[in-house]
């Protein structure tokens, strides 16, 4: 019986099934059966070829919430679209040169399946039951949906004030256009708009770890488009590498750039050597590795700690003496690296800090070796070198570090006092030697296995790629602080083959770079602010300037940083702030915004997303939306949500209106951080009465009376645009008037998307902090030091600022011990007094394990609030976060 008829019987059983596979899978080895020779698959010809596609064909990209800037083709009879193949029109040459084709995945190749499903919502909706009721939507007209929905914002904002409608995440599509209804909140005033997001929704923990601990996109970078998230060098630089390290990044199955899988294979025939570092065995480990490294999930931080502890006992012996071959380079790293070792009178390359160092030291025993020794006293009996005393000025036969470890074995929780885990400690191993042995009890990664990561980290040439899996996990900062420090103290960076974050290639602006567009429709950029309640400048060592640490340092400084930190929300959290915000002065989480926060929330938007799955906590939302007040209103008054299909979101909507998706609607976009640009072209139309983002603005705005100001680009040149096609065209020419690139907007339309390669060359090879490792002096991070921060205490600064308790007086260790050791002092602006107390905030990475008892979680688990926010009382499945560090 043949596999195909087994299948379409009425009853199939699991013998008959095997039985048949395995029939086939002998026939497969006897020639003329599908073995050598033969047919390859039973019951196919080999002759058949796809049937022709006549019709026109339209070039370009139709990603939803994707990281690749792609081309597709799309053929298109009588307005529908008959077949989707990748790109295939131009040459397919050398990926490192930059000629090779554009090519799509399955994603945007199904995208008819999303056009032409029956369950498409195609009229506006509205909720005439209560909330959740799904038999109480009723279809209305589109000017009925967009009046009530304009005056009852207008109403809020009367009542309530400039940040009374919240926007929720919206990621729609890489068109960018549901933040057109996001912008409509700007039009009521100069401190009106929505609270933004604190950094970015998928990669929170990098993001604010960049800022903190290496970032170089302001001062060494001031044109690249993005500043956000850290680069590694260009992807073609790779070939420049002994070695590859893949961690936690699976690029066979997940999109970072258009074709950054073919990258990596490529490479690997070019005798780069390939490492996946993954609790998975993942198609980039199947296909693309020479060495994969199954962990434990979560267990990053002690992985990266032992090959540092390694590097270190391999170039100090246990009396202090250096080795005759050290690993590490005691004076680069003190070049470089502010806080690896004890440095009570550092030296900055920035004059504010540097006038008084002082007061940005590291502390006897605080640094991160003294955390990563534990009680091995080595670095206490070794003396600096010659080469790292003549830089730091100390005397001769200066000790590397002063005392050992001062860490406590545990950590508390910040919690409230009615949280299960109030008065409750987490270990974190500061006596504790960091060596392999105990890593590989860890982590399940074999002992050999971890010193020959760690001889290779020291002694190769080494690229890691990084994703945002090794962050989504409880203590998820952690990994993500250590790793740029494990990429500087081996030299990993700066250099041709040597870099470490994500693959890179936007130092230039171009059309399509998402906050290059002119898209501030409406006027001014976004007013609303909550810092005023929530940021207390005075905890800072500098006040003011970027993320609060910079003072009036205006190279340093950062509207966006100061938006993302001091005035931004914590992703997971948002139903904890809409609940609490200028209402309660409480937080079921412990979280300083919904706690001192004057503003309260009194509408929901959220276009192109599911705020559903925003948290693991749905009953809370439910909740959070249903609640009515003693006048029988609802708390939240208006919740507004947009769509090309009926979501659990949906459900607890009052308004729900139909959206057209990528491929109905005009936009231009790129690859997420790497060298193409790609129109999206309108492919074909919306179903029903489906509008597109712009439009439905549009509608709201004129409703409101603001419709031409909503309509003027926010450049100031006074343009207006009337549809989303004059959008999309007015922001790509813009690029293309400043010579950004080679097409207009018309030119663009007949290859779909090019390859910034072959434009902008010079422009896209990044070779990250290459100007710092070149001269630091001349061009330090826009790190508080100037340098890659160790020990970071701007960051400790900061979430002291935020309005957070940071000393931690509830918790003991088992042998007494309730503050730190060794007569240990850690010094912030505001806990000079408090010097020998735990904390909940560290200024240095540490390894703690996740909750006990729960798996590591996905993207839900960005930020990080300082053991705050913490897990609800007597449910463990709804963990939100826990960590050490904010956002």
């Amino acid at each position: 019986m043949k596999i195909m008829e087994i299948f379409t019987q009425k009853k199939v059983s699991r013998r008959s099934v095997l039985k048949a596979m395995s029939a086939t899978a002998a026939a497969a080895t006897i020639p003329g059966c599908g073995g050598s020779g033969g047919k390859a698959y039973e019951g196919t010809d080999q002759n058949l070829v796809p049937p022709e596609i006549t019709g026109s064909y339209v070039l370009g990209a139709a990603p939803h919430n994707c990281g690749g800037g792609c081309v597709s083709k799309f053929y298109v009879e009588n307005g529908i679209v008959k077949r989707i193949v990748t790109d295939e029109d131009r040459d397919d040459g050398d990926v490192f040169a930059g000629k090779s084709q554009i090519r799509s995945c399955a994603r945007c190749r199904s995208k008819a399946d999303w056009w032409y499903r029956n369950d498409r919502l195609t009229k506006p909706l509205k909720q005439t039951k209560q909330r959740g009721d799904i038999t109480g939507f009723v279809e209305i007209s589109w000017d009925q949906a967009v009046t009530e929905i304009a005056a009852k914002m207008k109403n809020i904002y009367a009542t309530y004030g400039g940040t009374s409608i919240f926007n929720l995440l919206a990621p729609s599509d890489r068109s960018d256009q549901s933040n057109n209804i996001a912008r409509l909140t700007r039009l009521f005033g100069a401190d009106s708009g929505t609270v933004p997001w604190v950094l970015d929704f998928s990669y929170g923990q990098h993001t604010y770890s960049y800022f903190f601990v290496d970032h170089d996109g302001l001062v060494n970078r001031p044109t690249a488009t993005c500043v956000a998230l850290r680069s590694a060098n260009y992807r073609s630089d790779v070939v420049n590498s002994d070695n590859l390290v893949l961690w936690g990044y699976n690029p066979a199955e997940t999109r970072a750039g258009a074709q950054t899988a073919w990258f990596v294979t490529n490479a690997r025939e070019k005798g780069v050597n390939v490492t996946v570092i993954d609790p998975r065995y993942t198609r980039t480990a199947e296909a693309m590795a020479d060495d994969y490294v199954g962990i434990t999930a979560g267990t990053d931080a002690a992985l990266m700690l032992s090959m540092l502890y390694y590097m270190i006992v391999n170039t100090w012996d246990e009396n202090g003496n250096l080795m005759a071959n050290p690993m590490l380079d005691e004076a680069f790293i003190r070049k470089y690296v502010h806080g690896f070792f004890d440095d009570t009178s550092p030296k900055h390359y920035y004059a504010d800090i540097a006038a008084n160092p002082t007061a940005y030291q590291v502390p006897a025993g605080a640094s991160l070796s003294a955390y990563i020794l534990g009680t091995d006293d080595r670095l206490t009996k070794a003396a600096m070198s010659a080469a790292a005393a003549a830089y730091t000025g100390m005397p001769a036969g200066t000790k590397i570090n002063q005392a050992t470890s001062v860490y406590p074995k545990t950590i508390g929780y910040n919690v409230n006092d009615s949280d299960a885990l109030y008065n409750k400690v987490a270990p974190m191993y500061g006596q504790t030697p960091k060596t392999p042995e105990w890593a590989s009890a860890i982590t399940g990664v074999r002992v050999a296995k971890i010193q020959a990561l760690a001889t290779m980290y020291a002694t190769k040439k080494v690229t890691t790629w990084v994703g945002g899996s090794i962050q989504r996990h409880t203590e998820g900062e952690q990994p993500v602080n250590l790793g740029p420090i494990l990429a500087a103290v081996t030299k990993n960076f700066g250099q041709a083959g040597r870099s470490y974050g994500f693959p890179f290639e936007v130092e230039y602006k171009y059309p399509g770079t998402m906050s290059d567009k002119v898209a501030l429709n409406g006027g001014a950029a976004n007013g609303a602010s909550i810092s005023g309640d929530t940021y207390d400048f005075s905890k800072l060592t500098l006040q003011g300037g970027e993320l609060g640490p910079y003072a009036g340092n205006t190279a340093r400084y950062s509207p966006t940083g100061v938006a993302a930190t001091m005035n931004g929300i914590a992703i997971t959290v948002w139903p904890d702030y809409v609940r609490n915000a200028g209402k309660t002065g409480k937080s079921k989480w412990n979280y300083s915004r919904s706690i001192n926060s004057t503003k309260p929330v009194k509408g929901l938007i959220c276009f192109g997303g599911n705020f559903m799955s925003h948290s693991p906590n749905l009953k809370d939302i439910t909740d959070l939306l249903t609640t009515k007040g003693s006048n029988g209103t609802y708390d939240i008054e208006l919740v507004l949500t947009g769509d090309m299909f009926f979501t659990a979101s949906s459900a607890l909507s009052d308004y729900v209106l139909p959206c057209a998706g990528p491929g109905e609607k005009w936009g231009e976009t790129c690859g997420w951080l790497t060298a193409e640009a790609v129109v999206m072209p309108k492919i074909t139309d919306p179903p029903g009465e489906a509008k597109n983002e712009f439009e439905i603005a549009r509608l709201i705005a004129a409703k409101l009376g603001l419709e031409g100001t909503y309509k003027t680009v926010g450049d100031g040149t006074g343009t207006v645009v009337n549809s989303d096609y004059e959008w999309s065209k007015y922001n790509w020419n813009q690029g293309y008037a400043a010579g950004q690139i080679d097409q207009d907007w018309d030119a663009i339309q007949k290859v779909g998307g090019v390859n910034m390669w072959d434009q902008r060359a010079s422009k896209v090879k990044v070779i990250a902090k290459q100007k710092y490792y070149q001269d630091p002096a001349a061009n330090p991070l826009n790190t508080l030091s100037g340098k890659i921060e160790a020990y970071c205490q701007a960051m400790t600064e900061d979430y002291e600022a935020s309005k957070m308790n940071n000393i931690d007086t509830r918790t003991t260790d088992a042998d007494g011990t309730a503050s730190l050791y060794n007569g240990g002092r850690i010094y912030t602006a505001s806990t000079a007094a408090s010097a020998a107390n735990r904390r909940f905030v560290y200024p240095i990475p540490m390894y703690i394990p996740p909750w006990k008892g729960s798996m590591p979680m996905g993207p839900i688990l960005t930020c990080s609030a300082g053991r705050q926010p913490g897990i609800p009382s007597g449910n463990r499945s709804t963990i939100i976060c826990i960590g050490h560090t904010r956002p």
